[in-house]
């Protein structure tokens, strides 16, 4: 059979030079009638490669050239074609093997010969942009999630393996860490992922690791290293060990201090590029500002509860524990003593010396009854210079003198305030449950 080449009598030939889109006539035997400068373009082949050739091996991924050649034979027969004056997506290829997504319209044209002309565009930036868009939204996603688990009132070290496990799902990476740092300014390990057994809570996180937090913040809370940067600038620290890219972002708080890091890292140096830090920054915003939150409750909740001159019990807690312990004991669950501890002639001391010396005063018979205690006593200043202790376990009035003799002697300790060395004593009554 010869090959008829018409492509005038098909499609007018200045529409073929200058149409922006690709124009690919076949005939019903899928070779190559036509093919605009267009074409020669999106696949790579000049118009004299392409006539006559088969389409399927010339622009059909390997993959698809079946279901393309069941197609044509169902035209052949007379079944109607599912794509036919239809717009579909497809991937096409180009001569050097690499494959694209396209946008195609196939119609049949009029004529005695079945022919069929596909109008052809690459939709690649357009695919681009889509999966940008979505790849966009699911990262917002991700950030109000984590935005209501932080409402949640998580503690530090919980919000740490939530950001990190958003982080790192949100930039497909393999690994990565949570530091936070202490009153002192150390860091310790809150959380890891895929670093093994150096993934427990509360682990030191070492001077590396401080170092690079001192440059991610001084850096405007972010720091992406690539390359021979990585081994060169953070060298040991153990999410970078073997990586080709590391990312760091400061945990801060609204204005506050800075809180800790988060780090990911992946083997490919092209993981992580500039475009994904804006998104490290928000949940890095996210954690920040609510470990600041969860550290403030705290801190509230600990003055509620605490003396705010000696840093003991106050004495709503102090009544409350000792409501508990004397539930406990009706339940003949447990006994307890209660010792009242007053410091004898300290309205002299605070009219002879003054209330700041009076203070230093109680701070050190405060820090003096906390020393001599057993870990699970409570001790607590009521008011002024009033003090109680609640220790468990007490059953015995023999006991209960032996720790009011210890308290009597830790106060009558020599004590320096006011610039002065002070001699105390102390009154101390002794009262125990009963069952």
């Amino acid at each position: 059979m010869d090959l008829a080449i018409i492509p005038s009598a098909q499609v007018d030939a200045t529409v073929l030079r200058a149409s922006l889109d690709g124009i690919v006539s076949i005939d019903a035997h899928g070779r190559v009638l036509e093919f605009n400068p267009a074409a020669e373009r999106m696949f790579g082949y000049t118009r004299d490669e392409a006539l006559g050739a088969d389409m399927a091996e010339l622009i059909v991924p390997p993959a698809s050239r079946a279901m393309h050649r069941n197609g044509l034979l169902r035209l052949l027969h007379g079944d109607p074609a599912r794509i036919l004056d239809k717009r579909v997506e497809l991937e096409a290829q180009r001569a050097d093997g690499t494959s694209f997504p396209v946008e195609i319209a196939i119609t049949r044209m009029s004529g005695s010969q079945a022919t069929y002309t596909g109008f052809i565009r690459d939709i690649t930036d357009h695919k681009l942009v889509e999966q940008e868009r979505a790849e966009r939204l699911g990262r917002q996603a991700l950030v109000v999630a984590l935005g209501q688990s932080a409402l949640a009132g998580l503690d530090p070290t919980d919000l740490c393996a939530s950001g990190l496990s958003t982080l790192i799902e949100g930039l497909g990476v393999e690994r990565g860490s949570a530091l936070t740092a202490g009153p002192d300014g150390a860091l310790r390990r809150e959380s890891a992922i895929g670093l093994g057994p150096i993934a427990g809570h509360g682990e030191p996180a070492g001077s590396p690791c401080s170092a690079l937090l001192r440059r991610t913040v001084d850096a405007g809370g972010s720091l992406l290293l690539t390359g021979d940067a990585v081994r060169g600038e953070a060298g040991g620290m153990h999410v970078a060990e073997g990586m080709g890219c590391v990312l760091m972002v400061a945990l801060q708080g609204d204005r506050g201090p800075t809180l800790g890091m988060l780090s990911v890292a992946s083997i490919q140096p092209d993981a992580i590029g500039l475009d994904d830090v804006g998104f490290a920054q928000a949940i890095a915003n996210v954690v920040g500002t609510a470990i600041a939150r969860w550290r403030a409750d705290e801190e509230i909740a600990r003055r509620g509860l605490q003396d705010p001159l000696t840093g003991l019990a106050n004495r709503p807690l102090f009544e409350n524990r000792l409501q508990q312990a004397l539930e406990r004991a009706r339940r003949e669950q447990g006994d307890a003593a209660v010792l009242f501890v007053d410091v004898d002639g300290f309205g002299r001391l605070n009219d002879g010396f003054g209330y700041r010396t009076g203070d230093e005063v109680l701070v050190g018979v405060g820090a003096r009854l906390a020393g001599v205690l057993p870990a699970d006593a409570t001790a607590g200043r009521l008011a002024g210079d009033d003090f109680a202790v609640l220790v468990p376990g007490v059953a015995t009035d023999d006991e209960a003198l032996a720790l009011a003799e210890r308290i009597g002697a830790a106060l009558s300790e020599p004590m320096l305030a006011g610039g002065r060395e002070l001699s105390l004593t102390a009154s101390i009554g002794v009262v125990l449950t009963e069952r």
